[in-house]
């Protein structure tokens, strides 16, 4: 570098010009999309195979107070005195989504891989506007790789579902 000379934009850089070309990004945005494939086929084989019953920790929730507001949902009664601190949200979607699977612990189990799935999307989508696609695709490879992210993912709890909604709300909010 000469005197007086700037250096170009870095790996990270925020506003600076992108290096990656318009092929280069294409390919890292399907790297991305990819993993997020690959993590969703690692989480249905644990939801479908060795994760047969819920734990005593977060799954705790699902057996002691969801189940019940469910089968009320499911026989047409919403009761809101049930609802101190939680909303009926949840319950509503788990109700509609244990008509389809059949099973409720199994339907939790698919709501939570698919909010996984949302996030993974979402924050990808969010980081390719917001920066470039190889931030987008780290960002992607470090939440993927994230152990309870992938826990959360095949268990029977709200948890990633509420974490969906606020990945979407940033979306909106930072790259909509």
């Amino acid at each position: 570098m000469g005197v007086g000379s700037r250096p170009g934009p870095g790996w990270f850089s925020l506003h600076g010009q992108p290096d990656v070309t318009q092929g280069q990004a294409r390919l890292l945005a399907w790297l991305g999309w990819l993993a997020t494939a690959i993590f969703g086929a690692a989480a249905l084989v644990m939801i479908l195979g060795p994760h047969r019953v819920g734990d005593y920790l977060a799954e705790s929730d699902f057996y002691g107070a969801y189940v019940a507001g469910v089968r009320l949902i499911q026989h047409g009664h919403l009761d809101p005195s049930r609802y101190g601190v939680i909303g009926p949200v949840y319950e509503i979607a788990l109700a509609l989504a244990g008509f389809l699977a059949g099973e409720l612990f199994l339907a939790a189990k698919l709501i939570s891989l698919g909010a996984a799935l949302a996030c993974l999307l979402l924050w990808g989508a969010m980081l390719r506007r917001i920066t470039d696609a190889r931030v987008a695709l780290l960002g992607v490879l470090f939440i993927a790789a994230n152990e309870y992210f992938f826990r959360y993912a095949y268990s029977a709890t709200p948890d990633l579902a509420g974490v969906a909604l606020q990945a979407g709300a940033l979306f909106l909010l930072f790259a909509g």
